[in-house]
C-alpha cells in the first residue's frame, strides 16, 4: 500500500512524463512530416534529433520497451523514405 506522499510523487512523475512526451511527440510528428515532404540532409537531421529526444525521454522515465518500439518504427520509416526516393 502506498502512502499519500508516494502516491503524490508517482502522480507528479506520470504527469511530468505525459507533458514531456506530448511535446516530444509533436516535435517528432512535425519532423516526420517535414521529412516526408522534402527529403534532405536538414530534414533528416531534424527527424533524427527529434527521435533522439523522444528516445532519451523514454530512457529517463524507464520505458525501455517503448524506446525499442520507437527505434523499430523509425528504421521502418527511414527505409520507406529510401525506397520512395529511390536511394539504393
Amino acid at each position: 500500500m502506498e502512502t499519500p506522499e508516494e502516491r503524490a510523487q508517482r502522480i507528479l512523475k506520470e504527469d511530468a512524463f505525459r507533458i514531456a512526451y506530448e511535446q516530444s511527440n509533436v516535435a517528432l510528428y512535425i519532423a516526420g512530416s517535414m521529412l516526408a515532404s522534402n527529403v534532405s540532409c536538414d530534414t533528416l537531421t531534424t527527424f533524427v534529433d527529434a527521435l533522439n529526444r523522444q528516445s532519451k525521454l523514454y530512457v529517463e522515465y524507464d520505458k525501455l520497451s517503448d524506446n525499442i518500439q520507437l527505434r523499430i518504427r523509425a528504421v521502418y520509416r527511414l527505409e520507406k523514405e529510401l525506397v520512395r526516393e529511390g536511394v539504393s
